[in-house]
């Protein structure tokens, strides 16, 4: 199906009321499509989720997190953490400081602040630290939720790092061979992850791979780098789909993204801002974000002869 086809496809979704829900780390928040709504989570409308929700009328929730591990789907994470003196011109005056505590507190985007204080003569400390709610708390309502995670978990980070930003033949063997060695681990994680969603909601899930960043033919030195990336690319997607065959076979509804069917390489950013570096550009999330009504065409064209909100058929 060619992009034409899939966003008038897409078109036809618009009566069934889908609320589309992200959940995951900066490649499902949308880091690399700019605009960003948050100095913490990089949360962008240019987005995968928000690509899929514009072309099929639906509505878009995305509480996925630059730097979030799987962890932090089912975990509170602490973002934000400051302290300050405040010099109470000797009068303790509690309700003054902690007013002054949370007014000082930012931490960069909307999230639960919690205050302390502590006195020491006519000075005091006080401090504010800002924690996000587990992601799976925020999916109420959904009809599809997307995952983007574990790739901060496996050491995708550090490839980026050893690979491309400062690349060294030794310490990009070693980041690749980290992603091997801690794989089995992070699958666990996954599939905790992906239990964790469906014990929270009974919306279609769909779990997003990784779009290839690397060409095979990338080198460095004499380290055929490309090759060796592109192999623990496919080695972490055969992973995936065997876990997601068997989770939708087991509790259903839970589907595969594709990302790399209509992606190029060349949709990565490669220099700029430094958080930026090997996230997708706007056109690569415009990629992901076809990928994503493929994956939804496909998954709810399943369900359609059930009520919106209803549930995967089991």
């Amino acid at each position: 199906m060619n992009e034409l086809a899939i966003l008038i496809a897409a078109a036809l979704l618009s009566g069934l009321q889908l609320n589309l829900v992200q959940i995951g780390d900066s490649y499902g928040s949308g880091l690399g499509g700019g605009a960003y709504e948050d100095r913490v989570c990089r949360r962008s409308p240019a987005s995968a989720l928000d690509f899929a929700a514009k072309h099929t009328g639906s509505s878009a929730r995305n509480v996925a997190c630059a730097g979030a591990h799987l962890s932090h789907l089912t975990r509170e994470r602490r973002i934000h953490e400051q302290y300050h003196q405040v010099d109470l011109a000797g009068r303790i005056d509690l309700l003054e400081a902690a007013a002054h505590a949370a007014f000082f507190c930012d931490p960069g985007i909307a999230a639960p602040i919690a205050t302390s204080i502590e006195i020491d003569n006519h000075r005091a400390t006080v401090g504010c630290t800002a924690t996000l709610p587990a992601q799976v708390d925020e999916v109420g309502g959904a009809t599809d939720i997307f995952l983007t995670a574990g790739g901060n978990d496996v050491g995708f980070v550090d490839v980026a790092a050893r690979c491309f930003a400062l690349p060294d033949e030794t310490g990009c063997q070693s980041a690749l061979d980290r992603v091997r060695t801690e794989m089995d681990e992070v699958m666990v994680g996954e599939e905790r992850a992906i239990r964790a969603v469906r014990a929270n909601s009974d919306a279609r899930i769909h779990v997003v791979t990784y779009p290839p960043v690397v060409s095979p033919d990338y080198t460095i030195g004499s380290y055929l780098a490309g090759r060796e990336m592109t192999e623990a690319y496919e080695e972490w997607n055969a992973r995936l789909a065997e876990l997601v065959s068997g989770l939708d076979s087991e509790l259903g509804g839970i589907s595969l993204v594709d990302t790399g069917q209509f992606w190029d390489p060349e949709m990565i950013h490669r220099s700029g801002a430094i958080d930026e570096l090997f996230h997708p550009t706007q056109e690569g999330h415009r990629a992901i974000g076809l990928a994503y009504l493929v994956d939804l065409l496909a998954t709810v064209g399943e369900d359609a002869g059930r009520e919106p909100g209803a549930g995967p058929a089991s």
